[in-house]
């Protein structure tokens, strides 16, 4: 049987009712862990605008061309638009950090903030009425599911499940990505 106990005088305070008195205290930790997510963010996001662009350099030095005729761009076009579009996305899932104390939210948040780096990879290269929806959301379930999953993973050491556990959590989520593909490819 379960016991509560109260104090004997003042206040009862508990996590279940909405206690307007420390309203303020958790907008300020919520401001301070945005402010912490949107430096990380930006940072992972540069860094792998940095990374992407190192490949695209490669691979014109392989071609012996700067220009990618598939994308009627040259390499340092290229390289910009990694650069706003990671920057952007890391920015907004660092925003959003504050949410991804579950492993579902940490999903959502990765999908989305894929799909507003491939939503701006598209506006910047092809103009804002040329966006793939559907290639946005597309390539946002495949990279952003795993990648927000990858940052609850290392953000959250203590709320880890066993080993068995976590496999098949990343298997189903694998598989719920899987049918939601290709739902939406139908």
């Amino acid at each position: 049987m379960n016991q509560i106990s109260y104090p004997p005088t003042g206040p009862v305070h508990s996590r279940i009712r909405f206690d307007r008195g420390r309203l303020s205290e958790l907008a300020r930790a919520w401001l301070k862990q945005s402010r912490t997510g949107l430096k990380v963010g930006t940072f992972v996001g540069l860094v792998l605008a940095a990374g992407l662009s190192v490949f695209v350099f490669l691979e014109a030095i392989a071609r012996h061309s700067i220009w990618f005729p598939s994308a009627g761009l040259s390499v340092w076009q290229v390289a910009a638009v990694y650069f706003v579009a990671f920057t952007a996305g890391g920015a907004f899932i660092g925003l959003l950090s504050p949410l991804f104390r579950t492993r579902i939210a940490a999903v959502i948040g990765g999908i989305l903030g894929a799909i507003l780096v491939y939503a701006l990879i598209q506006v910047v290269t092809d103009g804002l009425g040329k966006v793939d929806s559907r290639g946005a959301i597309s390539l946002g379930m495949a990279y952003g599911g795993p990648i927000g999953y990858l940052l609850h993973y290392g953000s959250a050491p203590g709320r880890r499940w066993s080993q068995r556990r976590e496999v098949l959590s990343i298997l189903a989520m694998g598989l719920l990505l899987f049918i939601a593909e290709l739902w939406l490819n139908w």
